[in-house]
C-alpha cells in the first residue's frame, strides 16, 4: 500500500536519501499518465507479495533494502515469477513486511528495478483503496497474470533404444543471490518386451551431454563462472520391466552472478538468461552409455532427447 513519504512533504528524511526520496508533488497524477505509462515509462509495474527483504549498504554506506517480490499481476515489464526491486530503507519512511501484498512501480537501471517513489507518491489512488483497481486499469489496461504460467517444463518421450527411453523435465527451483535458479530432472522407462531389469552405467559428466539453444537452434553463450562442483563418481541404474526411473541431473557448485535472470546448471555447463531476455530458449541433451566390460548385457546405445522449453 501507498505510505505517505516525509520527503514528498518538504521534510529530508536523512542527508544521503535527498535524491531518492524527495518528490516535487503529491497525489498529483501525471495529466499524461497513459500514453506515459504504456509507451515511454521504462520500468516494470506490479504487484505482488514480499517474500524477503534483505537490507545491504553500499560502499558509501547508504542503507537500501533489497525487496524480493512473488508476482501476482503484472502490467509493464515482467517476465518472471520472482522480482528483486531495491528501495530505500525505513529511515525513508518506507515500511514494508514479509508476507504483505503491495502495488510496485519500479524504475530499470544499470542495477535492475528500483522502487520509483514519487511515481508511487503520485499514483491515481493508494493500492487497496476504493478506485484504485478502476484508476490502475484505465491507465494500463488489464493485467496478466503469472500464476497461469506452467511451474514446470515437461519434454516429449525420445524414440526407444534397445528397450529404453528418455525424457527432460525443468522446473524453477528456489531464487538464490537474486537469480532465479532452475533445476533439471532426467527420467528413464524401461519399454522392453523381456523379464530382465535394464543396467545402465552412469558417468555424470559423460553419459549426459547437454546444451541450450534459442528458437533457431542457436547455441546460447556460457558466461565466464568459477565452479566447484561434488559428484558421486559413476554408478549403476537400474529399472525393471515397465519401470520409471526419474532423477536430477542439473548440479550445484557453480558461482552465481547477482540478479542475473535465469540459471540453469548442468555437468556440461551453466547458462544464464538474461532477466527481460524474451525469447524462447531450450534444453536439449543426449544419453549416452558405453559398454562395460564387467557387465556385458548392460544396456548401451545413445538417446536423443527432444528439447524442452526453459521457463523464465
Amino acid at each position: 500500500m501507498i505510505r505517505v513519504l516525509v520527503c514528498t512533504i518538504g521534510i529530508l528524511c536523512a542527508a544521503e536519501y535527498v535524491r531518492g526520496c524527495q518528490c516535487q508533488t503529491y497525489n498529483q497524477p501525471r495529466t499524461d499518465a497513459r500514453s506515459y505509462y504504456t509507451t515511454k515509462f521504462d520500468g516494470a509495474i506490479f504487484t505482488g507479495t514480499i517474500t524477503a527483504i534483505r537490507s545491504e549498504a553500499n560502499a558509501a554506506g547508504i542503507a537500501s533494502d533489497e525487496i524480493e517480490v512473488s508476482v501476482d499481476e503484472q502490467w509493464r515489464g515482467i517476465a518472471t515469477q520472482t522480482v528483486i526491486v531495491r528501495s530505500p530503507d525505513a529511515s525513508c519512511g518506507i515500511h514494508r513486511k514479509v508476507g504483505e501484498k503491495d502495488f510496485f512501480i519500479a524504475s530499470r537501471g544499470q542495477d535492475g528495478l528500483s522502487l520509483a517513489l514519487c511515481d508511487l507518491a503520485n499514483w491515481g489512488a493508494q493500492y487497496s483503496a476504493p478506485g484504485w483497481r478502476a484508476y490502475t486499469e484505465r491507465i494500463l489496461g488489464k493485467p496478466g497474470s503469472l500464476h497461469k504460467r506452467k511451474p514446470h517444463q515437461t519434454g516429449t518421450w525420445s524414440a526407444p533404444v534397445d528397450g529404453l527411453r528418455g525424457r527432460l523435465l525443468v522446473t524453477p527451483g528456489d531464487t538464490f543471490n537474486g537469480t532465479r535458479m532452475l533445476v533439471v530432472y532426467l527420467e528413464l522407462e524401461n519399454v522392453s518386451n523381456v523379464a530382465n531389469p535394464l543396467e545402465i552405467y552412469f558417468d555424470e559428466y559423460r553419459t549426459l551431454e547437454s546444451k541450450v539453444v534459442d528458437g533457431e537452434g542457436k547455441p546460447l553463450k556460457q558466461p565466464p563462472v568459477a565452479a566447484s562442483i561434488l559428484s558421486p563418481g559413476p554408478y549403476w541404474l537400474t529399472i525393471p520391466v515397465d519401470g520409471l526411473l526419474r532423477f536430477r541431473v542439473s548440479v550445484s557448485g557453480y558461482g552465481i552472478y547477482k540478479d542475473s535472470g535465469t540459471d540453469l546448471p548442468m555437468s556440461s555447463g551453466n547458462w544464464v538468461i538474461p532477466r527481460g531476455d524474451k525469447k524462447e530458449y531450450f534444453l536439449e541433451a543426449t544419453f549416452k552409455a558405453d559398454p562395460d566390460k564387467a557387465k556385458p548385457r548392460a544396456w548401451q546405445g545413445t538417446l536423443s532427447l527432444p528439447r524442452v522449453p526453459i521457463p523464465h
